[in-house]
């Protein structure tokens, strides 16, 4: 076993007796080289998931990259690139390219061959290096998620004057690479596997959407004779079922919102986090709605992207915002078929506005919905709860898998880093 000896590092601990400890600067080097005169148009960008990759393959939102490229930075192969204003949510990455980088970001290489910037990047990747920079950043909001512990949408910018002086861990050049090779190859066979699990889970998803589809506008018959309905999306439905507009099959309930007290919103339990549609209430006298409806968003650019769903089932006592609608479904109906039924909305065609799309009330309106017997949607209701059931099982333990697998690298990443696990180097 290995001799140890204290760090001086807080999150560091213990390190190896022939490591050293040293001042970022001391080991790394910013690169300030400006893209002036322009020496490349192939700008990169970097993500917290996948690091640093080309601009023009980054997906969603975020800043757009400038037209005038001679105000922005160079990156080298091997160079490490870290988002000076998110650093402790994890955006740091190993450039693999030599491309341009917008001058927020930092980028630090070594001109001593004995040092592993792989090694130093891996290192700048643990939850325990994020963490340890909080006192570090001049900023204006820190939120931890609960859930994954991370700090998001962290305005915090780490100046690189107070970057450099930070200590870190110092092992022999051969040690850095051999943990660095070591962690490579263990990270890639992990990550192999949770991009197999999530490739699982995204059939599963597909299959389960179009099994859904499929029930809702088909029913469980398949000897029963068909007919047109009329509208693209929906296609041929059963000959004795019905397609209505939307505001004929249900009860809008929008009107009877009213504004609760910030005192009295649990805004740590909100039932539908994107459109903030609802929240549980705590005190039974604040509640405004106390039975099962369907909430439907309202307004944002994830209505059109369709990141999270879009229909939720709000149950018990709990409050609504103007960001979402509220129906109720009429007699004749089931919720829940109903509900089935409008989260395979086609809602391209019924969204105004482009910048910032909105499903107002006049066009939730004239929503098409299919309308069986009220047997018939009991029926398939409890059949897609069933099944849907049994799916959603096969996904969770794919996700937990997922959950573990990530864990169990970052803190394989963190023991290795700091010499708590040893990796043989190379003579």
């Amino acid at each position: 076993m290995r001799q140890m000896k204290p760090s001086g590092i807080e999150w560091v601990g213990d390190i190896p007796m022939g490591w050293e400890v040293k001042p970022l600067k001391a080991i790394l080097i910013q690169r300030t080289e400006k893209n002036y005169p322009i020496k490349t148009n192939y700008i990169l960008s970097l993500t917290i998931d996948k690091g640093v990759i080309p601009y023009c393959e980054k997906l969603g939102g975020g800043n757009k990259a400038k037209e005038d490229l001679s105000q922005y930075h160079l990156a080298y192969p091997n160079d490490i690139v870290l988002n000076s204003m998110n650093i402790i949510s994890g955006a740091v990455g190993l450039s693999k390219y030599f491309g341009a980088v917008s001058p927020v970001y930092y980028t630090l290489f070594s001109k001593h061959t004995g040092i592993s910037t792989s090694y130093y990047n891996n290192l700048f990747q643990t939850k325990e290096f994020q963490d340890s920079l909080l006192g570090f950043g001049n900023g204006i909001m820190v939120k931890k998620s609960e859930s994954s512990g991370k700090f998001n949408t962290v305005r915090l910018r780490i100046p690189i004057s107070k970057l450099n002086i930070i200590l870190l861990p110092n092992p022999k050049g051969k040690e850095q690479k051999a943990i660095a090779c070591y962690l490579d190859s263990k990270c890639n066979l992990i990550n192999n596997i949770i991009e197999k699990q999530k490739t699982v889970i995204e059939k599963l998803q597909s299959y389960k959407q179009s099994l859904i589809t499929e029930v809702v506008t088909k029913g469980l018959n398949p000897n029963v004779k068909m007919k047109t309905s009329g509208i693209e999306w929906i296609g041929d439905i059963p000959e004795g079922w019905e397609v209505r507009k939307l505001k004929y099959e249900f009860r809008n309930l929008d009107m009877l919102r009213q504004p609760i007290s910030s005192e009295n919103r649990t805004s740590g339990e909100n039932m539908y986090d994107y459109y903030g549609a609802s929240g549980v209430i705590d005190k039974v006298s604040d509640y405004i709605f106390d039975e099962p409806l369907i909430l439907i968003g309202e307004d944002g650019a994830n209505l059109l992207l369709r990141n999270l769903p879009l229909i939720y089932v709000a149950t018990g006592k709990y409050w609504v915002n103007n960001h979402a609608h509220i129906l109720k479904p009429k007699a004749h109906n089931c919720l829940s078929y109903m509900a089935y039924q409008l989260e395979q909305v086609d809602l391209g065609i019924y969204l105004s506005g482009s910048t910032q799309p909105k499903l107002t009330q006049d066009n939730l309106s004239i929503i098409p919905v299919v309308v069986p017997t009220l047997d018939e949607q009991l029926a398939i209701a409890d059949y897609l709860d069933k099944k849907c059931t049994v799916i959603d099982n096969v996904i969770n333990r794919k996700q937990k898998l997922i959950e573990k697998l990530a864990d169990y690298k970052k803190s394989l990443i963190y023991e290795c880093v700091t010499g708590k696990k040893e990796v043989a180097a190379n003579d």
